[in-house]
């Protein structure tokens, strides 16, 4: 280590100043620096955290009610604004139908006001939606069925612009109070001017549009809680127009309309709610919930019900039926479809649309003398079908066609009355029968090799109660009203008994078994109640040999299927 010059002549008292002064120095410098660095604080105790959340939420109660009474507040001086107009308007200074306007455009400042508002004040929406709602009530109803300067078209056409107007900032904003309150003021408004002014048509339509742009809006995911609003409000509406207009004529008091809007008003739903529930199961893969199948069996049975029982003859019905044939193919496709996907619920659904359909579209467009031909063609079709394909939801199809083939040839009231007293039909009625009973035997054979026992079961009960009708029929017709014939018709309930338990035990099908039972306790029931008061003895005895013998015959069949081989 090096010592300079000075340090050398410098005496060591004079040396050890400098270094204590040296020493003093840095400690000053130490103590700087440790000011600078951060202060000691002293900690205070920290309040409960019970009574600081019950401070806030104190608070935001607070906040939360005066700003609800806020929105009221707002809302009442509106409505004073649509008062004053109204005023306005009753004065003179104002004509009527600029009050009319402004009023409507006032009604849908608010309801454009409530979906501005943001979505954390969500109550201020929903007062302002349903201000809104008021001012149109009050608009429309006064002008429409009080004063009647808006006429019934118009006043539909306010509505339906008020509605889509809700909906519309409902969708962009994404309120659903908005929109609830739209649909449910708007449907409640077209039902009580549908009652009060007699004019269908045009609230038919608001009420089928509310119903479309519920949805609409259900489709995307969006406020399927106000469909049944929209649903039940136009099915009421359309179930009246179609009572009112089934003579074809408008009744007195009623604004005229024609069998082609009736048509349009009845297609629409049906075409709303097949297009609905076709969008969700076939696009988006959702199973159709209990709405959409219940809704849209009500829609097509309305339109079954209009067109097919109560509107007069005419052009229109033609185009019922060939729009009815073309949803009939258009739900047995989407039915295939589904069971191959193996969506069993929604193959189900579609097929008993396309059965409805179908049926509904004979009904409209095949004249009388040809339905049971096409219906019996049917029945052996998705017989076939069902079979070769094996769709269990088409097998059933068949008898259900081949019964309304019964029902409407006359053979389910000609075999009903096998047991009573029978008047022979004429010989070019007796075709119609014969055909759907040899159409029936067809179904029962391809049923019966089949694994549906469901449809196997209805094809054998309608073939053995239209042979016992065509029976009968034969001996009315060779015995006439001997006391005889009474004791042939047991005997022909017991022949049909003793070959439904055969055939049945054959093909090992239980059900036709079941059948041969039935069909015996019809057999006794008819001794009891009419051979035995005031049959001959004669009769009687031929009666119960008949019977003791296909409970003879029955018993052995049984017996030797259970014997061991």
């Amino acid at each position: 280590m090096r010592i300079t010059s000075a340090a050398r002549t410098e005496s060591p008292e004079a040396v050890i100043q400098r270094l204590d002064q040296l020493e003093r120095r840095i400690g000053r410098l130490e103590l700087n620096g440790a000011s600078d660095g951060p202060r000691p604080t002293t900690t205070v105790p920290a309040a409960p955290r019970t009574a600081y959340r019950a401070v806030t939420t104190a608070q935001f109660d607070t906040a939360r009610i005066g700003s609800v009474f806020g929105s009221v507040a707002k809302a009442v001086l509106g409505l004073a604004g649509a008062y004053l107009l109204r005023a306005a308007a009753e004065s003179g200074w104002l004509p009527h139908s600029a009050a009319i306007v402004a009023g409507f455009a006032y009604a849908l400042t608010w309801i454009i006001a409530a979906g501005m508002v943001s979505n954390r004040e969500k109550a201020t929406s929903t007062i302002y939606a349903l201000c809104s709602a008021v001012m149109l009530v009050g608009l429309v109803w006064e002008n429409a069925a009080h004063s009647a300067l808006l006429s019934p078209p118009l006043a539909a056409l306010l509505i339906l612009v008020y509605l889509c107007s809700g909906q519309l900032m409902g969708w962009v904003r994404d309120r659903g109070d908005v929109a609830v309150v739209s649909v449910a003021s708007s449907v409640a408004l077209s039902l009580v001017l549908f009652v009060t002014t007699h004019s269908l048509i045009p609230f038919n339509i608001t009420l089928l549009c509310a119903a479309a742009v519920c949805e609409l809006a259900a489709s995307r995911g969006k406020w399927s809680g106000q469909r049944w609003m929209a649903a039940l409000s136009a099915d009421f509406a359309l179930l009246i127009t179609v009572w009112v207009s089934r003579s074809g004529t408008v009744p007195d008091g009623y604004a005229p309309f024609g069998q082609w809007s009736i048509l349009a008003c009845e297609l629409a739903p049906v075409f709303i709610y097949l297009a609905s529930i076709g969008y969700r199961t076939l696009a988006i893969q959702k199973v159709g919930s209990a709405f959409d199948i219940g809704q849209t069996f009500c829609a097509i049975g309305i339109l079954t019900l209009g067109q097919g029982f109560m509107a007069p003859l005419g052009r229109q019905r033609l185009l019922a039926g060939v729009s009815c044939f073309i949803f009939a193919k258009a739900s047995y496709a989407a039915s295939i479809l589904m069971s191959r996907k193996r969506a069993k619920r929604n193959s189900l659904a579609y097929g008993i649309f396309g059965l409805v359909l179908q049926i509904t579209a004979i009904l409209i467009v095949v004249p009388p003398f040809a339905r049971v031909f096409a219906l019996c063609i049917l029945g052996i079709g998705t017989a076939w079908f069902g079979r070769r394909e094996r769709y269990a939801s088409l097998q059933w199809h068949a008898p259900i066609y081949l019964s309304v083939a019964a029902l409407v040839s006359g053979l389910i009231d000609l075999s009903s009355q096998s047991l009573a007293p029978l008047i022979v039909p004429r010989a070019d009625l007796l075709v119609p029968m014969v055909v759907t009973t040899a159409a029936t035997a067809v179904a029962c054979m391809l049923a019966g090799s089949g694994r549906v026992r469901f449809a196997s079961l209805l094809s054998g009960a309608l073939l053995l109660w239209s042979m016992l009708g065509l029976g009968a029929i034969a001996i009315k017709g060779t015995i006439g009203t001997l006391s005889i014939a009474t004791s042939l018709r047991i005997g022909l309930i017991c022949a049909a008994a003793i070959g439904s338990v055969r055939w049945g035990t054959r093909k090992g099908r239980r059900e036709w078994t079941w059948l041969g039972f039935v069909l015996m306790a019809i057999g006794a029931w008819r001794i009891l109640i009419e051979d035995l008061p005031s049959g001959t003895p004669v009769a009687l005895a031929l009666s119960l040999l008949f019977y003791g013998g296909a409970l003879l015959i029955i018993g052995r069949t049984l017996k030797r299927k259970n014997e061991p081989r």
